[in-house]
């Protein structure tokens, strides 16, 4: 047993006060590792640090109990996963001066989006720093960037499922999914979790 900090991201209804989702959420004992702030109106950002077998266990065990206190709690995100530098230097403790310097380095793993605000996959950068510098990466880190990575994943190969079956009108000519073969339908609700880094398999056995 390890404890794994984390943070999960929920949308709730806009029309309730983030005080009753806060008193709400302080009953329930489950929470006791937790420490819950509204983002913005309508978005609860929810700071765990949970005491697991693994860091899977740890966030799906904390998504079960927000959805169990706040039933209209709909799960957005859980973090570390895309990351900005500001992000990076946090997780792994560096100044961000220090951070910004690494990603110019030769062989730095490519932003998966790169404009203003470059964004990386965290758990490819964990993976490159642990192969290519001495740096010492945070106990479970690794882990717990695995398992949200994965949980997002999930959430959005169902999202996309839900998206295939919806009818799609004043399209014509265009993509139909509702059209789409049933292999394809099959294929997306079947989708393997992301394999981006070297995984453990004692905390994930499903892992090939």
């Amino acid at each position: 047993m390890n404890t794994f900090e984390f943070r999960l991201r929920f949308s709730v209804p806009r029309e309730v006060d983030f005080a009753d989702h806060e008193e709400t959420l302080m009953d329930n004992e489950s929470l006791d590792d937790s420490v819950f702030g509204e983002e913005n109106s309508g978005v609860l950002g929810i700071d765990f640090r949970r005491y697991a077998s693994s860091a899977d266990e740890a966030i799906k065990s904390a998504i079960s109990d927000i959805t169990a206190s706040i039933g209209e709690a709909r799960f957005l995100e859980a973090q570390p996963d895309l990351v900005g530098v500001s992000d990076m230097a946090a997780y792994l403790k560096f100044t961000r001066q220090n951070m910004r310097k690494l990603t110019l380095k030769n062989g730095f793993p490519d932003p998966i989006h790169d404009g203003k605000s470059a964004i990386w996959n965290f758990c490819v950068v964990i993976d490159w720093l642990e192969k290519e510098t001495n740096t010492g990466i945070p106990m479970h880190l690794k882990d717990v960037t695995i398992a949200a990575q994965n949980e997002n994943q999930s959430k959005r190969t169902k999202d996309l499922s839900a998206l295939i079956k919806t009818p799609v009108t004043g399209n014509e000519g265009g993509l139909q999914p509702n059209n789409w073969p049933e292999d394809q339908i099959a294929a997306s609700k079947d989708s393997a979790p992301l394999r981006a880094c070297a995984v453990s398999s004692e905390n994930y056995p499903n892992f090939h």
